[in-house]
């Protein structure tokens, strides 16, 4: 008599466990062949993952800029407070925004933006590695104040498998990131999401930031996860009529996840410029200015399911 084998599927979720957990403390894990330092998975019994997902970016601006609210002795007064060894480009706005007002070249409310660019993104059945590049992104600076390169050399590159052993790996890195008021002289960001876990990192070199006193501070090399490197607010008063509320916010290694999936980002940036009328309290604040940047952006996920169970034939007769 020939022999024959039945494969149950679709098992559910809880049914695993159960079965994990009778194996002893943890799920048997064991890891896959593979090169060294080469993305791989994990082997997990009783899972297997069906769809993988992973994208890798490099950067990202907004800058929205009203020009109507851009009072030419403050913007005058800002500059200097600034400072020429402050890093990013936001400095470069105010005496260029200040210049434009004064001449009556500009007014509205105008906004530049660019990326995310490279981009690239993972097939649900994996595959890979998927790589793109750009030697330069630059960004037309909203009222027509000139174009500014925001980061140089950008790469992105994602992969990965299903299966037993299956993974996300993705990651970007970028050379001489300028954002508003931070640059970096290269960022490294990466993820992998394998059947056990998630994990992500972001590595600096030589980054600096402004602080409170617009002086340069140093962004850590290794941030750890959400790290808050900057937030503050500066308050100028410019006229009996106006004061200048500037809130400035920098995180590093952004992370955002669950058991299975996580995006992080290298350099999250916000600037926000309100001013407010202290002769009128009931006035509300009048944006001047709101600047968000990301560098370096990578995304992983996976989705474990219920291996099959094959189930030993049965013999009669």
């Amino acid at each position: 008599m020939s022999t024959s084998r039945t494969v149950v599927r679709g098992l559910a979720v809880a049914a695993v466990v159960a079965l994990t957990g009778a194996l002893g403390a943890g799920p048997a894990v064991s890891q896959t062949p593979s090169a060294d330092d080469e993305p791989h998975g994990v082997v997990v019994a009783g899972l297997t993952s069906n769809e993988v997902s992973g994208e890798a970016q490099g950067a990202r601006v907004f800058d929205r800029l009203n020009l109507d609210a851009i009072i030419t002795p403050a913007a005058a007064a800002l500059a200097p407070k600034i400072g020429g060894a402050t890093p990013g480009f936001w400095k470069s706005f105010v005496a260029d925004a200040g210049a434009h007002a004064a001449a009556g070249s500009a007014t509205g409310t105008d906004v530049g933006e660019v990326g995310f660019a490279p981009e690239v993104e993972l097939p649900a059945q994996g595959g890979g590695p998927l790589k793109d590049d750009k030697d330069k992104l630059v960004l037309e600076q909203p009222g027509g104040l000139g174009p500014v390169t925001i980061a140089k050399d950008l790469t992105v590159e994602t992969q990965g498998a299903i299966g037993d052993a299956g993974y996300a790996h993705s990651e970007s890195t970028l050379h001489d990131v300028v954002g508003a008021l931070m640059n970096a002289d290269k960022l490294e960001v990466d993820c992998d999401a394998d059947l056990t876990s998630v994990h992500g990192s972001t590595e600096v070199d030589d980054g600096t930031h402004a602080d409170s006193n617009f002086n340069a501070a140093r962004i850590p090399d290794h941030p750890d996860p959400n790290e808050e490197v900057a937030d503050f607010t500066i308050d100028e008063p410019f006229s009996p009529t106006e004061v200048d509320h500037l809130h400035y916010q920098l995180v590093a290694n952004e992370q955002d996840k669950d058991d299975h999936s996580i995006t992080v980002t290298g350099l999250h940036e916000k600037l926000t410029v309100t001013a407010t009328d202290p002769t009128n309290p009931s006035a509300p604040p009048v944006e001047i200015q709101f600047i968000e940047t990301r560098y370096g952006q990578a995304h992983c996920d996976i989705h474990p399911v219920a291996a099959a169970v094959t189930v030993e034939p049965t013999f009669t007769g």
